[in-house]
């Protein structure tokens, strides 16, 4: 696929993709432009807005692409999305995906 100037797409989690709390999952995206380093956020739809759950990795190398991260144990079981932002200045969610309890 290719991206446009200064743009973010995560490609996995993918839609409808199962993870298990307390256990680690691979994270991957794609970048380009100059961005700064990477955060990746566990959230959850409440009506129009979403809520994060969990910061799961922070001040990543943009140009990684790819990081492993663990979801908390605690973490409900339901439907998640995953927002990945390099520093607010580009901001992407994955496609929804669910976290079954540990």
């Amino acid at each position: 696929m290719q991206l446009g100037a200064d743009s973010l797409l995560v490609q996995a989690p993918a839609e409808g993709e199962v993870w298990e709390a307390g256990k680690d999952h691979l994270v991957r995206w794609l970048l380009t432009g100059p961005v700064d380093p990477v955060d990746i956020h566990l959230v959850q739809r409440e009506g129009a807005s979403t809520v994060t759950r969990a910061v799961l990795a922070g001040g990543l190398p943009p140009h990684e692409t790819s990081v492993r991260v663990s979801i908390p144990a605690d973490t409900p079981a339901g439907e998640y999305l995953l927002l990945v932002t390099s520093q607010g200045l580009l901001d992407a969610y994955s496609r929804p995906f669910s976290i079954t309890a540990a």
